[in-house]
């Protein structure tokens, strides 16, 4: 049995309305891990802001409660989510440098401007599953083809008209 851990880095997309788990292998990347909490830690308040074409994911990262390869293999089986599946890595995660004490505090700036430009920078280098862009070796469900993945959500019936019923009322008086 292996004796692998699993951390869990969650994005959540306000666009897609879905949060998709990405298990990262916990043993080998434990200093990058934590590099990445820290820097999340900075924003204050992780909320999706869906403004004006700015979208944004939140990102939460629990170093805590971590589980096991079966586990984390099980989870990206699940099929709940449209966009994409839950994913599994277990490379070498990258530091990931997000720079986000760069962020300068303009004139007319209050913390939550601060707040939002950072979690668009965020965004730009971690959203949409970019996580693939900084570890190697996913674990890719070969027993679960796109063809199968995409036709369970683009299946074009109209379920009311499949619930729909031609019912006669009566026409007498009911007392």
């Amino acid at each position: 049995m292996s004796k692998n851990k699993y951390c869990i880095l969650a994005e959540t997309n306000g666009g897609e309305n879905e949060t998709w788990y990405y298990f990262i292998k916990y043993n080998e990347n434990k200093n990058a891990l934590k590099h990445l909490k820290s820097q999340l830690d900075t924003i204050k308040d992780m909320v999706i802001i869906d403004i004006e074409e700015i979208q944004t994911s939140v990102f939460t990262l629990d170093l805590e409660n971590l589980v096991n390869e079966k586990t984390a293999k099980e989870m990206t089986k699940i099929n709940i989510n449209s966009f994409t599946y839950h994913r599994k890595f277990d490379g070498i995660l990258n530091s990931i440098h997000l720079r986000l004490h760069k962020i300068k505090k303009e004139d007319d700036d209050d913390d939550e401007d601060i707040n939002i430009k950072k979690l668009i920078k965020l965004h730009e280098k971690l959203g949409m599953g970019q996580i693939e862009d900084y570890i190697s070796k996913e674990d890719i469900n070969s027993d679960i083809s796109d063809n199968e993945f995409n036709s369970s959500y683009s299946d074009e019936t109209d379920y009311d008209s499949d619930y729909k019923e031609e019912v006669e009322l009566p026409t007498t008086d009911v007392l």
